[in-house]
């Protein structure tokens, strides 16, 4: 179909619709899910297709999930926040440039790589323990209390200045030492990357990473949604619309709208779901776009 037919813009806002509301749900960017579908569903390029989703994400689209996630009690690490996005703003151009560079077929065989690893750590991903059950401390383990933490020893996680001094309400622990949020840093610097290269909108780097770091789900989840609510991908989208295919900016409006009532939804519906039940979600979506992807290449 042509980009200017209404099955083009009635697809485009269904495909805004469903990754809205899945990013909503599982906290991610929504490029992971969206630059798939645009390729599938309405049939754009590969690379127009990351550069909508790149630019559907623009908008503060992740507000209402973000105050959904706050509301349920999640306590969002805002100096990380800082940290992830001025990062992320700087790596995020590159991987678009060197997208660019990249013949679509290869591309979408990239992309359905990218998902597979993501479906991979997924599966690997233990489920936490429930609060009040009595667990060790681990990595990706939330503690059972506050109490446990203040009688932790205290052991030193690599250079000092990558380990701080335990707050009471810290949110990320590992071996009874804070995270320093500086590991924004180079997450953001990967998130940012693979961002710009494969239109995503970085949560599907920056949640196992969190994770694997000590953070909470629903923490995760509310740090990558914040992450995305300055434009940061604004330079990325730059790149793609000065590409040989440019953008079709129409079409994005629809994408935009439908994005921002399925994020909203998504976001109520996440506080509402267990831990193993996002898990599932998660792992039949990586894997479907992966296949489906993989076979359209």
């Amino acid at each position: 179909m042509t980009t200017d037919s209404p099955l083009a813009y009635l697809g485009a806002g269904g495909c805004g619709l469903i990754a809205g509301f899945l990013a909503g749900l599982l906290g991610i960017g929504g490029g992971g899910v969206l630059a798939p579908l645009l390729s599938l569903v309405v049939g754009l390029p590969q690379h127009v297709a990351q550069g909508m989703s790149l630019g559907a994400m623009l908008p503060p689209v992740g507000y209402p999930a973000l105050r959904a996630y706050q509301q349920a009690g999640a306590k969002v690490p805002w100096r990380l926040v800082a940290f992830l996005v001025v990062a992320f703003a700087c790596a995020a151009p590159l991987g678009s440039f060197l997208a660019l560079h990249i013949a679509s077929r290869p591309l979408k065989w990239g992309f359905s790589l990218f998902l597979i690893v993501n479906a991979i750590r997924t599966a690997q991903k233990p489920i936490s323990a429930p609060t009040g059950t009595s667990t060790p401390a681990a990595i990706g383990t939330p503690l059972p209390s506050t109490a446990a933490v203040d009688e932790a020893p205290p052991v030193s996680l690599g250079p000092p200045s990558l380990a701080t001094p335990l707050p009471a309400n810290s949110l990320a622990v590992v071996n009874g030492r804070a995270l320093s949020p500086v590991w924004g840093i180079p997450i953001g610097l990967l998130a940012g990357t693979l961002s710009g290269l494969l239109g995503i909108g970085g949560g599907l780097v920056v949640i196992p990473a969190l994770s694997r770091c000590g953070y909470k789900r629903l923490e995760t989840q509310a740090a990558s949604v914040a992450m995305m609510i300055p434009p940061i991908g604004l330079p990325a989208v730059l790149v793609y619309a000065r590409g040989p295919e440019g953008l079709p900016w129409p079409l994005l409006a629809a994408v935009v709208s439908g994005f921002v009532f399925g994020n909203f939804f998504g976001g109520k519906t996440s506080t509402q779901i267990s831990e193993k039940t996002a898990k599932y979600v998660s792992l039949c979506l990586f894997c479907g776009l992966a296949a489906l992807l993989a076979i359209r290449a």
